[in-house]
């Protein structure tokens, strides 16, 4: 295999420094071969942590988007793992390679009690990397992550997928009237009013920038896209919250993204910055 042989003479210099080693595709999240002697085997890289699903915290798409190493700890089986995750080009196709350590017996941990709260830990500090800590869903970084692997999931099993751009359009207004903290309690609860309608948990949203989330609505037309949408902007509009004797009336906007074949062929991160410039 010629991407393996590449693969092996860029990173057979490191191989005893870890347990396990493996070159990962990260929009497929394919492993396209791993732990250099045994496993050659096509296999889904988030089967290694037994999640049937795709790690919410990915680093091997992160390391691609950022070009840069990233870093995490995952539970598995009661074991404990350091993974780093490197950008690593191979025949003009970006890829990346995870160096993966078991940590389990390091003097840090000893006990199962100890065990119980690395677990807690980990889960706290992998959270921390993804979530938006005002609004309790997802940041900016993980949308960047995960769209284009959603994109493209959809689009190799012809699966439709909706993007739309949401906006408490008086957000600034509101500041400058009755100052930051009301100005975050409005985005806590709009939020929360974007979360509430998103029945299904393949559906996600995220925070792109101050006062503008992204909805994420897979296996959804263009059509019920636009109804969920303006449901969200109806409820949003007619939303008031009560701050200091003040009622504070929020006002919202959307706009549905579109995805247009030729971009997703030739560049599917793209389609981030086309959802960032909607507003």
């Amino acid at each position: 295999m010629d991407i393996w042989n590449g693969a092996i003479e860029k990173i057979s210099g490191i191989k005893g420094l870890y347990d396990f080693i493996r070159i990962v595709d990260p929009f497929e999240k394919r492993v396209i071969c791993g732990d250099l002697e045994h496993q050659r085997e096509e296999v889904r890289c988030y089967e290694f942590w037994d999640k049937g699903e795709i790690c919410s915290n990915c680093t091997a798409a992160r390391a691609i988007i950022e070009g840069d190493n990233a870093v995490k700890l995952e539970m598995s089986n009661g074991r404990l793992y350091f993974i780093t995750s490197s950008p690593l080009n191979l025949k003009g196709k970006n890829y990346v390679v995870e160096l993966i350590r078991d940590i389990t017996h390091s003097k840090e941990f000893k006990t199962e009690n100890c065990y119980l709260k690395v677990g807690s830990l980990t889960k706290r500090l992998n959270d921390s990397i993804i979530m938006d800590k005002l609004t309790g869903i997802y940041n900016r970084s993980y949308i960047k992550e995960r769209l284009p692997v959603d994109i493209y999931f959809n689009h190799i099993n012809n699966i439709p997928i909706s993007l739309a751009a949401c906006k408490v359009t008086n957000y600034e207004d509101i500041i400058c009237k009755y100052g930051n903290a009301a100005g975050d309690l409005v985005l806590k609860e709009t939020s929360k009013i974007i979360t509430d309608n998103l029945k299904s948990e393949m559906n996600w949203s995220g925070t792109l920038r101050k006062g503008i989330f992204l909805i994420v609505l897979n296996t959804v037309t263009k059509e019920l896209a636009e109804e969920i949408c303006s449901k969200i902007r109806f409820q949003i509009n007619n939303y008031g919250i009560n701050y200091e004797d003040n009622l504070i009336q929020i006002t919202s906007d959307y706009k549905l993204i579109p995805i247009q074949e030729e971009i997703v062929q030739k560049d599917i991160r793209a389609v981030f910055y086309i959802a960032d410039k909607a507003y």
